[in-house]
């Protein structure tokens, strides 16, 4: 290697290690669109699974991030439900473990369409995060059944 492709590849590592990001991570039991949006006019958007964290970059300053269930899962999830139903209904071709497991995933399917039903609203929340920063974002749902995030960081006036 060069010496220059050396510095510049050292200068963006440099920029990139003093530059905020953010973490999501998502304890609803569904799919969420994370929208992280800076002052300065950055948008960002992330799909975050149940379970999930995702990692983006992040304008230093004051950020907010919107949480808004995602509908497109709920097509998947009536879509893969159905073809489940669809199997069951011709048990000849399937093994007891075969029913075991549809029947499971169906009960999963059924629990997070109820949660997402009863999960209301968009959330927000606004925080600043230093040059250097990480921010951390955690999506839940009350025990009201809304939906909530959390913004680590001093909070942000609106």
């Amino acid at each position: 290697m060069n010496r220059r492709l050396v510095a510049l590849l050292l200068a963006g590592l440099l920029a990139t290690a003093c530059s905020p990001s953010v973490s999501v991570g998502n304890r609803a039991g569904f799919p969420v669109r994370a929208i992280v949006s800076g002052d300065d006019g950055t948008r960002n958007v992330h799909l975050v699974g149940p379970g999930q964290t995702v990692n983006g970059d992040l304008p230093e300053g004051t950020y907010s991030i919107t949480i808004v269930p995602d509908a497109d899962w709920v097509a998947y999830a009536l879509t893969l439900r159905e073809r489940l139903e669809s199997r069951l209904a011709d048990p000849s071709n399937l093994t007891p473990s075969d029913v075991t497991e549809i029947v499971a995933r169906l009960v999963e399917i059924a629990a997070r369409l109820r949660a997402f039903d009863r999960a209301t609203g968009v959330a927000t929340c606004r925080a600043k995060v230093a040059a250097d920063a990480i921010a951390v974002a955690e999506i839940v749902v009350g025990s009201d059944g809304r939906l909530s995030v959390t913004c680590s960081g001093p909070a942000a006036g609106t």
